[in-house]
This record gives C-alpha cells, structure tokens and sequence, in this order.
C-alpha cells in the first residue's frame, strides 16, 4: 500500500509489536508493514504506530491498554481497532473491515462505508474537508504549525447547539490533556441518548 501524504510532521521509527501486528486484518498489516505510524496533514490525521507502550502514539495503548478507548466510550467494542484520530481527537476505527469515526465529543459512531485503502485515498484527496481540518488551519493560520504529540483543542465543545456568532478558543493541547478533556466532557454533557 503505498500512499504519498502531504504534511507529513512525524513518521514513526519505532519497531513494530509482532503479537500486536498479529491481531490486525490483512489490510492494516499492510498498512503498518509500509509505515509504523505517521502524522500527516500538518496534524490533520495521525495514524498510531503498531506498538504496546505507554506512548501518545501507540495503537496498543489506545485499543486494550490502560487507555481504551471503548472503556469510557460504550459504542465503541473491544474489537474495534483506534488506529487513527483527526486534529481535535475524534476517532477513526476499523469494524469488521469498514472504517468508522467516533465523535470523541458524544460518542456517536458513523460507519464511512469505506475500506481502508478508500479512506486513504480520500484522506489524501482532500484533507480538508474529509478530515474536518477547519480548526487545524485556524489554529496554524493564528498559532503556527502542531506541536507534535499536540491535538487541537476547541472551547466550547464543537458539538453544543451555540448561536452562530459564539467566539471559540482554539489552542493546542497534549494529546492526553484533549483526550482526558473530551472523556469528561462526554460524561457530563456529550452523551448521546
């Protein structure tokens, strides 16, 4: 699978976990054969690498480490692979060979209706809109590029039904920090019913 991204940030050179690798569908193996993790579109999509540590990076951290996502979020499954999460930190996983998204915000899942090798394409095609980089180029058009290990953080919640002219802070955060923020704000106020 051989895929030119633009903006690439971070590549990652961290060797891959077999038993992890392992467990992935024929695809994603592939995927992570060619390339261990990546950071592409200034920030706009960060695919996780194929390991098991304790890393903002890892797939195993994020998939049934001691940061699963489907622990906090309950329509996300055990089986669900997080290999990848957009600029604000919202959810891209694999389900039974399809590509979903997860609103980190609510916790509503939407299956894209398309296979990996489609999702990165389109990716590709056109970060911007298929992506939702809108706040990633606010934030680099008034703070410059990501930090690297950096989402960007979005106050008040994208998701709440705000007047049209409601001002929004955007700045960066560690991916932990937005992370640990969009789990609390979707326990108190995000959940979808």
């Amino acid at each position: 699978m051989s895929m030119e991204f633009k903006g690439v940030t971070f590549q990652s050179i961290e060797p891959l976990d077999k038993d992890l690798l392992a467990r992935l569908p024929d695809d994603l193996k592939d995927f992570y054969q060619s390339s261990n993790g990546i950071i592409a579109f200034n920030g706009g999509l960060h695919i996780r690498s194929c390991v098991n540590t304790d890393s903002w990076n890892s797939l195993g951290r994020y998939w049934n480490g001691e940061k699963s996502l489907h622990r906090d979020y309950p329509n996300l499954l055990s089986s669900d692979i997080p290999f990848a999460q957009d600029c604000l930190g919202d959810q891209f996983f694999m389900r039974d060979d399809s590509i979903w998204l997860m609103s980190a915000e609510t916790g509503e899942v939407m299956d894209l209706e398309v296979e990996l090798d489609e999702f990165l394409e389109l990716s590709i095609e056109d970060p911007v809109e298929f992506l939702a980089m809108e706040p990633l180029l606010h934030h680099m058009d008034s703070e410059g590029a990501l930090p690297l290990g950096h989402l960007v953080h979005v106050v008040p919640a994208l998701s709440l039904d705000l007047p049209e002219e409601t001002a929004y802070h955007i700045d960066a955060l560690p991916i932990d920090e937005r992370m640990a923020w969009l789990k609390e704000f979707y326990l108190k106020e995000g959940k979808i019913s």
